[in-house]
Formats: structure tokens, C-alpha cells, sequence
């Protein structure tokens, strides 16, 4: 396997296995990895939502550690091997639905084939940033008795993922209807204190980060 393939398993054989370590007994759980997200709602001609554009900027850390062993020139990564790891990351993330939940009227809306992956280095924060593009694989209609919901997060929690204070979410250009979003933050400190035993062993362990996800609502006229 290439190297950037081995970085790549990294960003999720951490959440398997902190799954697999939760799985015995009750134990405290918390984040080993922390992402900045920033979400842009993309509209078609027609005015339906029709994928997100997401944006990933990892913690000095996780960056640190998925680099280690890259060449860096002129203080960067060579844009060969961020590309190669922003394909494998995606790829390895497939089966887990890319950490993305979208949902109308009660029902999980169909997801398409992410594109246009972009990885970049911010090489004065020492921070990875991963941007993709994630459709649905039907265009989505929000309405007032029919809003669409998305959460982004890691199930098993090893990754904490929360919204950028600046512009969380923002919605492109193509909103000609005029669209509202509104998003929820929980409140970790509540939630901690609320959870029961079985959130951190058997089952539960693997929907953990389920509790901490922010919850995003669009509503269109």
C-alpha cells in the first residue's frame, strides 16, 4: 500500500477501533481528534438542494501525525500526495456515509459519490483542511411542511466534529427561493451529564456521537 494509503486508513481505523475498545465494558469516552467543519448548502436551477459542500480543517495533531513521512517543499506538501489523500480518506469513508446524515420527513436521503476533493496545508497553523462535494442522489425540495434536516458526525465519537464560529453554514447562490437555515447546537456539558451507561458500551458505543451532532434545518417558501 502507498504511503498516503496508510495515512488515509488512519483518518478511520481509529473510529473502528475505539468502537471495538467500548464494546466489553462501560468506560469514559471522549475525542481523540477534533475537526473545524464549515457547510455550504448547494441549490439547483430549480431551487432544490442538491448536495453540500463540506469543509474539513483537522486539529494540528491528527495533521501532524497523517503527514508524518510526506515530502514538504517550500514549507507545504507536494499537492500529489494531498490529492492521493484526500481520494483514499473519501474512499475509506464510503461505508460510513462520509459522517453525513440528510433527512426529510423522517426518511435518510440517498447519498451520491463525493467530488471535487481538495487537501490543503496550512502550514503557519500546522492544519490539514479537506473540502469536498457530497450530492444527494435525488435533488431534495424543502418546504415548510417538509424541511430538510442534515447532521455531520462521527458515530463512535473518536472524532469530534463541530461547526466553525465563522459562517457554519452558508447557502450558494442558486437560494432563489429565498431558503431559511437554522442550526442547533447541542450542549456537551448537558449531554454528558444526561447520558447513560449503555451509551458507552455494547450498541451504544457506536452511535455515541450521535448526541454531540449539531442539527442543521432547511426550510424554503
Amino acid at each position: 500500500m502507498s504511503l498516503a494509503g496508510q495515512r488515509a486508513l488512519r483518518f478511520i481505523a481509529p473510529a473502528l477501533f475505539a468502537a471495538l475498545l467500548l464494546a466489553p465494558r462501560p468506560a469514559p469516552a471522549h475525542p481523540h481528534a477534533w475537526i473545524d467543519m464549515q457547510a455550504d448548502v448547494k441549490f439547483d436551477e430549480a431551487g432544490r438542494m442538491q448536495a453540500l459542500g463540506v469543509s474539513w480543517e483537522f486539529d494540528e495533531f491528527y495533521s501532524a501525525f497523517a503527514t508524518e513521512g510526506l515530502k514538504m517543499e517550500k514549507g507545504t506538501f507536494l499537492p500529489a500526495d494531498l490529492s492521493a489523500l484526500a481520494r483514499e480518506n473519501l474512499a475509506n469513508l464510503k461505508d460510513w456515509h462520509y459522517f453525513t446524515e440528510i433527512e426529510q420527513s423522517g426518511q435518510k436521503l440517498a447519498l451520491g459519490e463525493p467530488h471535487d476533493a481538495l487537501m490543503t496545508y496550512d502550514a503557519k497553523a500546522g492544519r490539514l483542511k479537506l473540502r469536498f462535494i457530497l450530492p444527494l442522489a435525488k435533488p431534495a425540495s424543502p418546504a415548510g411542511n417538509a424541511p430538510v434536516s442534515f447532521r455531520i458526525y462521527d458515530p463512535t465519537y473518536y472524532i469530534s466534529i463541530d461547526y466553525a464560529k465563522d459562517k457554519p453554514v452558508t447557502l450558494d447562490q442558486n437560494n432563489s427561493r429565498d431558503c431559511d437555515v437554522e442550526t442547533s447546537m447541542p450542549d456537551g456539558q448537558s449531554i454528558w451529564a444526561k447520558l447513560p451507561e449503555s451509551a458507552f458500551s455494547g450498541p451504544g458505543a457506536n452511535e455515541l456521537g450521535k448526541n454531540f451532532a449539531a442539527t442543521t434545518v432547511l426550510t424554503c417558501p
